[in-house]
């Protein structure tokens, strides 16, 4: 499989009338692989000319789009920065490629080639609509196997939006019965028939749509005193231990604290670009103690099981009861909770617990709730959302 950067896959294929028929490639057999020695076909541009690309300004090509993203845009959303690339198909069914391209700010562009290194604008007229859609990527594929391309555009935080060709140069918005909205930040496509049906099936390489570090407010937990990141940040924050008690009435204090520490920070950084450039990068020892205690503090359970529960070989509980808790604890505390099932086999996985079955039910076995479960979902009924759902939970 061979990948290309979109500028040379653009000049590769726009102008395919220029270039000479070749001859036939004389392939060289080896381990794993083949190879051939191309020839190239004598430039027609004059001799004391190096052969080459030729470059051609949008006044002489028509191409005038530009992907306009200012530096408050990146600011705001750095992701943006990564850019956005575009896609080439024989739209008009003309052996001339049409070039679409993919825009950060909601635009656009489609142009139609008309030869001769010529393109018009068509978006208007096209059909396609992206209207305040941040697009990556796109692609031209005949999905519908009626021999005309089809065009499919990633959108960060839409999914991937499908467009099908109506043949004319215009084409129809199925985006929502394709069933490719997604939440999710859409970037690379790429399709196959991987079944080997006759179908294209379509990989879609998902990235974040924003970055946390971009977020000016982050909401920490708070679990027995030590802070805890919630789920859905686990995996783009570390939490770093500061020796620096600051209470809510001496918060004031922390700029001239910050600022009398300022020498001895900066000769902390550059004492670690030093080890840096001599030792390589690697994750500092205070840093790993620190996120073991984190991780163990984070996973899906630990945080109910050290805050609700008594962990006792001795002691057992039912396991309704116990997941009840569970869910209560979970929504009063803005967790996401897991099923039943899920919660079932987690808790067994740990092997400190284990589960019965008798006539009076179902059991678990090691811990059991430090409060009843009335007591507890009187605790937590202040912190319990009106509009959470209720909490009668099958049993698991």
């Amino acid at each position: 499989m061979s990948i290309l950067s979109p500028r040379l896959f653009l000049l590769a294929f726009l102008f395919p009338g220029n270039f000479l028929p070749a001859a036939e490639l004389q392939w060289q057999p080896e381990t794993g692989y083949r190879w051939a020695e191309l020839s190239t076909p004598h430039s027609p541009l004059p001799t004391q000319q190096r052969p080459g690309f030729t470059v051609l300004s949008p006044a002489q090509t028509g191409l005038t789009f530009t992907n306009r993203l200012d530096e408050h845009a990146i600011a705001v959303n750095r992701v943006l920065a990564n850019g956005s690339g575009l896609a080439t198909g024989d739209i008009f069914h003309d052996g001339l490629p049409a070039i679409f391209f993919c825009g950060l700010n909601g635009h656009c562009a489609l142009y139609k080639n008309l030869g001769g290194y010529k393109f018009s604008d068509i978006t208007a007229a096209s059909g396609i609509v992206t209207s305040n859609l941040i697009c990556r990527g796109a692609v031209f594929a005949d999905i519908n196997g009626d021999g005309w391309p089809d065009l499919l555009v990633s959108a960060s935080g839409n999914g991937v939006l499908v467009f099908t060709n109506r043949h004319d140069g215009t084409f129809a918005d199925i985006s929502a019965s394709a069933g490719l909205l997604s939440p999710y930040g859409a970037g690379t496509l790429a399709l196959a028939d991987v079944d080997g049906n006759g179908t294209l099936d379509l990989y879609v390489a998902n990235y974040r749509k924003e970055s946390v570090r971009d977020r000016a407010d982050l909401q920490l937990n708070s679990i027995n005193g030590k802070l805890s990141i919630p789920p859905a940040l686990r995996d783009r924050l570390t939490l770093i231990p500061i020796p620096l008690t600051l209470s809510h009435q001496d918060i004031h204090r922390l700029t001239p604290l910050l600022q009398e520490a300022l020498p001895a920070i900066l000769a902390w950084a550059i004492q670690g670009a030093m080890l840096w450039l001599i030792q390589g990068l690697s994750e500092p020892d205070q840093v790993t103690s620190a996120n073991a205690s984190f991780r163990h503090l984070e996973d899906d359970l630990s945080p109910f099981l050290e805050s609700a529960c008594t962990l006792d070989p001795a002691r057992f509980i039912r396991a309704n009861e116990l997941y009840q808790a569970y869910h209560l604890w979970s929504r009063a505390h803005h967790y996401r909770y897991l099923t039943p099932t899920a919660f079932g086999r987690l808790l067994q996985a740990r092997l400190t617990f284990y589960r019965t079955r008798t006539s009076l039910g179902r059991f678990y076995h090691g811990l059991s709730l430090t409060l009843s479960l009335d007591q507890l979902a009187a605790q937590l009924k202040p912190f319990l959302s009106s509009s959470s759902p209720p909490s009668t939970i099958p049993s698991p």
